[in-house]
């Protein structure tokens, strides 16, 4: 059965402002939708920033949790022992300051989300807050900004100590090569030669005395028989 040419087009005229308006909500969505980066907000990435830095200087970035949170420095170092990385260190550092949980709840459940994967929405909820609202979008913010602070002032100092030793040890290398090329110098050598034969004038000064005085011996001598005749 053939489709008249009206009714053909008019399906045709229907198809396409269907199609056109799924294009225009689609292109709505991607405008209205913030891009999501694992780069920069995923929380994996932000405890692997803290054990790259740990690879760096585990010591020192210890210090600093230590110091930020005020927890004892042996108590993060037992964590270390226990085998608990320093990024899942640090994010149980967060949950324990920001819940009131004991730290070594903390750092189980930290350690759990590090191995599982999850994100930024699993903290919120072990926090107790809405992944969506802007109090967890602050705290999210501040998260990041100290990781990544912290991360990279670990960094330069390690540079800075490493630098400082490289420069102490040429330095030391320097002098010392110094000195062994100046004891081999010629005109030491030759110094030395001088002196030598500086201390033995006097042995010939005193052969010289030695003939000038047999010369006046031999004078008074002959004078002596002069007078005999």
């Amino acid at each position: 059965m053939m489709i008249p040419k009206q009714k053909l087009l008019v399906f045709v005229l229907v198809l396409a402002v269907g199609f056109g308006s799924l294009y225009s909500a689609a292109a709505q969505t991607t405008e209205t939708t913030p891009a999501t980066t694992t780069d920069s907000t995923d929380l994996q990435d932000e405890i692997a920033a803290v054990d790259e830095a740990a690879q760096i200087d585990n010591t020192a970035l210890l210090t600093r949790l230590s110091a930020q949170f005020q927890v004892d420095l042996a108590v993060l170092q037992d964590l270390n022992a226990q085998g608990y990385t320093t990024g899942q260190i640090w994010l149980a550092l967060e949950i324990s300051l920001q819940s009131g949980k004991p730290l070594a709840d903390a750092v189980v459940q930290a350690a759990s989300m590090n191995a599982s994967g999850h994100g930024w929405g699993v903290l919120a909820q072990a926090l107790g807050l809405d992944p969506g609202s802007q109090d967890f979008f602050a705290l999210k913010e501040k998260l990041q900004i100290r990781t990544r602070a912290m991360a990279s002032k670990v960094a330069a100092e390690h540079g800075n100590r490493v630098m400082t030793q490289q420069q102490t040890q040429v330095q030391t290398q320097t002098k010392a090569q110094d000195r062994t090329e100046g004891f081999g110098k010629p005109e030491n050598a030759g110094t030395g030669q001088g002196g030598a034969h500086t201390a033995g004038a006097p042995a010939g000064g005193g052969a010289g005395g030695g003939a000038a005085g047999h010369g006046s011996a031999n004078g008074a001598g002959s004078g002596g028989n002069g007078s005999k005749r």
